[in-house]
């Protein structure tokens, strides 16, 4: 028996559904159900905004297409905004590539399985997004203004002044990278997008699981299992080369290899190698 606090009147199920049509027209080609459009949101005021609820629901409901709709038509407005706030432009684009995870993230409190599924329909989704990013660029400044100056240069004198350490880290490098390319064309396609979704845009686990179509254990266990080959391929090419500066070297040109493939590598795969193992693991 349904939950009479749930249960509409039938004015106001009239006029959510009036609502519900009205977003629905907006954008025919998402599946939001009613009952999803309705959520538990019975007594609340109904949306202003219908077709940008009805987005923001599709959203939270994993509807396809839904989440690239919002990022390209928000995206270029939401860099005008944050620019015109006083951002950099190296942090509106950063701050644009977090956003897209952190609203895709489960909020802090609530029923809502994501933060744009708090969105209520009383004012723009473009606001609302924009409301997000702006707290998080002022977080950004608060930060930058109470971090510590950076302190005097070591006295020590640098590695790098050390040609004959600067070639062994250049070849440690080297191998490192090799091994990497090695063995990226091991990973499976979905291995492959949730490392570069988790390393190179540093979305959270649920935001890779909402990306991938996938539960959030599965993400684990897909990044468990592309970690476990790159670290095998790098781990069988590192016992050859002499280990002149220690292993924090080794890490050290690891971590520089794997960004620079990062760096040249799609989130869909494409710049990866063609022959792509189909399984997933």
């Amino acid at each position: 028996m349904p939950d009479p606090a749930l249960t509409p009147r039938s004015d106001v199920a009239a006029a959510w559904r009036a609502a519900y049509d009205d977003g629905r027209r907006a954008h025919p080609d998402l599946d939001v159900p009613f009952a999803s459009f309705l959520g538990r949101r019975v007594g609340a005021p109904l949306p202003c905004a219908t077709g940008d609820y009805y987005l923001a629901r599709a959203c939270e409901g994993g509807s396809d297409g839904a989440w690239a709709r919002v990022q390209h038509t928000l995206e270029r407005p939401l860099r005008a905004f944050l620019r015109r706030r006083g951002a950099s432009r190296d942090d509106a684009e950063a701050l644009l590539e977090e956003g897209w995870g952190a609203l895709a993230a489960p909020p802090p409190s609530g029923g809502a399985r994501t933060v744009v599924g708090t969105y209520d329909g009383r004012g723009s989704l473009q606001a609302f997004v924009a409301t997000v990013l702006w707290r998080r660029l002022c977080d950004r400044w608060r930060a930058k203004a109470a971090a510590p100056p950076p302190g005097p240069a070591p006295e020590t004198v640098p590695c790098d002044d050390d040609p004959v350490r600067r070639l062994a880290d250049a070849e440690t490098a080297r191998v490192v990278g090799d091994a990497l390319e090695d063995a990226w064309p091991r990973l499976t396609a979905k291995e492959l997008q949730a490392v570069v979704l988790k390393y190179r845009h540093a979305l959270p686990q649920q935001a890779i699981a909402s990306a991938l179509r996938v539960g959030a254990p599965r993400v684990t266990r897909l990044l468990q299992s592309a970690a476990r080959r790159l670290r095998d391929a790098v781990a069988a090419r590192l016992s050859d080369v002499p280990a002149v500066g220690g292993d924090g070297d080794a890490w050290a040109a690891l971590r520089g290899a794997v960004a620079r493939i990062l760096a040249r590598t799609d989130v869909d795969g494409a710049s990866a190698p063609a022959q792509r193992r189909s399984n997933d693991g």
